[in-house]
């Protein structure tokens, strides 16, 4: 051979290993599990820098599908629901999500109900340092989720003011006149929220748990439950329209941490919390405390050995909805429930602990039974990083 066909020769790979270095690796398949469908389900593909491209699905039942796509890596792409049986919503990956190796078996579809029938729909939910400077986006994006699942009471955490609040309802949620809400005293820069649909429900009283309506047990001057950290519950009844119904419902947000001190401060305020509920009488009705409580209920939970809920797990007037088997992550929208999300970690601190006189009005969330489910909603704030909190809810038979 020639020097000048062996140069060629060379110049021909060297350039066709370069092309192969510049062009992004084939990642193929886009899919992963559904759970949760409640039937036929049609979900939709869209890929590439402006998700100029599109594929859709039809699924039935659950478990392993694909879209059967051939896609780069690093492409954007999304998953968004084009159909689903009636009162039913099912959401995948959304936002600026990058096709990897993995996007082939992780990207997983999960189904829950999207209003209640003949019920009204309670949903709890940690915004994470919301406030009304918060990118619009954002805000419109927390609004969608709250009318897309047809929230009719919310209880919500970690709220800068009650301005914050009225620019949601006034500027994002729709129908501004029919939303209502009342802001905790204490928490500082982190209030918690009850906000409700008046069209769903009345109020009927609500107050903030305070030293003189507790027998001091819950002091707003002592050390467990002070002004700031503390953090102390606002209490609100409710009476269901067009029903007999009447429920009363508290706001949580324990302590958080897992240090040997942030353990015992959370663990002083479950237990005199329970003690208020108990010689107050509310464990006695219908009764709903609701947040974030900032620990699990398998094992010892966040702390290693101590368990900081024991008072509430052990009360037999009182149940925990949340409590479903299987804390496993691939279940966000079934059977075990994840409502703490930062894709390196997952886990279940947002419960509702509920009394036993409301069990027989709970009605189906999901497939899988009428105990708790939770919205995976933080998928919807990638561009933001917050909130990392999903929003657990119950339905409740009128």
């Amino acid at each position: 051979m020639s020097k000048t066909k062996t140069y060629g020769w060379l110049r021909a790979c060297v350039a066709l290993l370069a092309l192969a270095v510049a062009l992004p690796a084939v990642a193929g398949d886009v899919g992963g599990q559904v759970y949760s469908n409640p039937g036929t389900i049609t979900m939709r593909l869209t890929w590439g820098s402006n998700y100029e491209n599109s594929k859709d699905v039809s699924i039935s039942g659950n478990g392993a599908y694909s879209f059967g796509v051939n896609i780069r890596n690093n492409t954007k792409f999304r998953v968004e629901s084009v159909s689903a049986p009636s009162g039913w919503a099912c959401r995948g990956k959304q936002g600026n999500v990058y096709l990897s190796n993995a996007s082939a078996s992780d990207t997983n579809i999960y189904c829950g109900t999207a209003s209640s029938v003949g019920g009204v729909r309670i949903g709890s939910w940690n915004l994470e340092w919301y406030d009304s400077s918060d990118p619009a986006a954002k805000k419109q994006a927390i609004a969608d989720v709250i009318n897309g699942y047809h929230f009719d009471v919310m209880e919500v955490n970690e709220i800068l003011d009650a301005a914050s609040i009225q620019d949601l309802i006034d500027n994002y949620l729709g129908n501004a006149s029919d939303w209502d809400f009342r802001i905790t005293q204490a928490g500082c820069s982190q209030h918690d929220v009850i906000l409700w649909r008046k069209s769903a429900v009345s109020l009927q009283s609500g107050y903030d748990l305070n030293a003189a309506d507790t027998n001091g047990l819950i002091d707003e001057n002592g050390s467990t439950w002070d002004d700031c950290a503390g953090r102390r519950p606002y209490v609100a009844t409710f009476a269901v329209n067009n029903s007999a119904l009447t429920f009363t419902m508290a706001t949580i947000h324990f302590k958080a941490g897992s240090s040997p001190s942030d353990c015992q401060l959370r663990k002083d305020q479950v237990d005199s919390f329970v003690q208020w509920a108990d010689e107050s009488g509310v464990d006695q009705g219908n009764f709903i405390a609701a947040g974030d409580f900032n620990d699990e209920l398998v094992g010892d939970g966040e702390c290693k050995n101590l368990d900081t809920l024991t008072s509430m797990e052990s009360h037999a007037g009182m149940f925990f909805a949340t409590a479903q088997p299987g804390y496993n992550y691939a279940y966000m929208m079934g059977n075990g429930l994840v409502t703490y999300d930062t894709k390196s970690y997952q886990s279940t601190v947002d419960q509702f602990w509920m009394s036993t006189n409301l069990r027989s009005r709970m009605q189906p969330t999901d497939t899988y039974g009428d105990l708790a489910n939770a919205v995976e909603a933080n998928m919807y704030f990638a561009p933001w990083g917050e909130p990392d909190h999903d929003a657990p809810y119950i339905s409740l038979a009128k």
